[in-house]
């Protein structure tokens, strides 16, 4: 029981997604407006809405088009390019505990 409890931290730390919702919050300003995302996972999403309080909108939905912010998830295997248009990346990232899986986030 002591082992568990003296390791639990370090693996929240390396596992859980804490870390890149709180230096996505980090890179966004206060008045950032809606968050478009593209590749995210239902667990990733509920993470944001979780740590950051920021719910996103699929990328491909009027509202999601209407954001001047994209966050794009992926394998690292996996092309993470800015969509097309006049986006620029502010901010990328990934979990401590994962080196395959990338987050980027763009601004218009």
């Amino acid at each position: 029981m002591l082992a568990t409890t003296l390791i639990l931290p370090w693996f929240d730390y390396g596992k859980s997604y804490r870390p890149v919702a709180q230096a996505i919050a980090r890179a966004l300003p206060e008045d950032h407006g809606c968050l478009a995302e593209r590749g995210l996972s239902d667990a990733q999403r509920a993470s944001l809405a979780y740590f950051i309080e920021i719910e996103p909108v699929a990328s491909d939905t009027t509202a999601g088009k209407a954001c001047d912010w994209l966050l794009v998830g992926g394998d690292t295997r996996q092309e993470l390019a800015a969509p097309a248009g006049s986006w620029t990346k502010v901010w990328e990232g990934s979990r401590p505990g994962d080196r395959k899986e990338k987050f980027r986030l763009f601004r218009r």
